[in-house]
């Protein structure tokens, strides 16, 4: 690989980067290309060099935390697991995910079509796993729609701390709410 190729790899990775940062601390609507180019050093031109728009390097940044996020619940959580592992893990892979998590619960209602289907995509495909576990460790038998109904409940909680943190915040919502989330999921294994 020649120099000048590595250059624009190295560039395109911090204009990434910082612009990840940059959604933590002001939200997908709030940041401009001026602050993305200021951030980064470069000009405005350079980040349409990389990116044909501020949408694509916006939506690049975000589907690309949503893999992230579900390559880290795929190999952390495991249907089978403890109840007390299970919740455990979960908690720490959504601390470890709660910028991205909260940038995609904050500014959800404008994101374009494409990024709101991924981020259906993905709660279904964490439902499913929080069903898969539900199923393996559920002490009652509640039917299919039951246990869909309490899965939601506990989703919506997640989200509504996710949307309380303030974007400039530096302290985990998640991390203070912890034993909050790990009471609700036990009450729910446990109808």
């Amino acid at each position: 690989m020649d120099q000048r190729t590595l250059r624009k790899q190295q560039t395109r990775k911090m204009i990434v980067e910082k612009t990840t940062s940059l959604i933590r601390f002001h939200g997908y609507l709030r940041v401009s290309t001026r602050m993305i180019a200021s951030s980064c050093g470069i000009s405005q031109g350079t980040i349409f060099v990389h990116f044909k728009s501020k949408e694509s390097l916006l939506k690049e940044v975000l589907n690309e935390g949503i893999k992230q996020l579900k390559d880290d619940l795929t190999s952390e959580l495991n249907p089978d697991m403890d109840d007390q592992i299970f919740i455990n893990s979960l908690i720490h892979t959504l601390i470890k995910h709660e910028d991205i998590l909260t940038a995609i619960y904050m500014d959800y209602s404008v994101f374009p079509d494409d990024l709101r289907r991924n981020v259906t995509e993905f709660e279904s495909f964490l439902k499913q796993v929080l069903f898969d576990h539900f199923s393996n460790v559920q002490k009652s038998q509640l039917n299919i729609l039951d246990r869909f109904l309490l899965i939601d409940s506990f989703l919506a909680f997640i989200r509504s701390i996710l949307t309380e943190r303030s974007p400039q915040s530096t302290s985990s919502l998640i991390k203070q709410k912890r034993g909050r989330i790990v009471r609700l999921y036990k009450m729910f294994i446990e109808r």
